[in-house]
């Protein structure tokens, strides 16, 4: 990876999923190219100035957390869920069950 800008600092990264990492110590346009075995290509990323805040926040500001290694949590819990299914199972087995006791009956 390459960059127009002397300035920008080219790492590699320690995401397994992403090669390098680019830090862009002046807000501007750059351009940016990648080659990789045989394959190159190009593309403008245009960093803009990051703005204080005017107003600063009251109250309490939740942080998030970043946990490496895991996948988001949504908030639901399989084992929960278990004796649910568990108990949808038996009631379908039942249900199967009256059927081919009422087929019996009538033949």
């Amino acid at each position: 990876m390459t960059s127009d800008h002397a300035s920008d600092v080219i790492t590699p990264s320690r995401d397994p999923w992403v090669a390098t990492d680019v830090t862009f110590p002046e807000a501007s346009t750059h351009s940016l190219e990648v080659a990789s075995s045989g394959f190159a290509t190009a593309f403008t990323v245009v960093v803009q100035p990051t703005a204080a805040l005017a107003v600063s926040p009251t109250g309490t500001v939740a942080t998030p957390t970043v946990t490496t290694g895991e996948l988001a949590y949504t908030g639901s819990d399989a084992m929960h869920l278990l004796p649910w299914a568990g108990g949808l199972a038996v009631i379908g087995a039942a249900v199967v069950a009256l059927q081919a006791v009422r087929r019996r009956k009538q033949h």
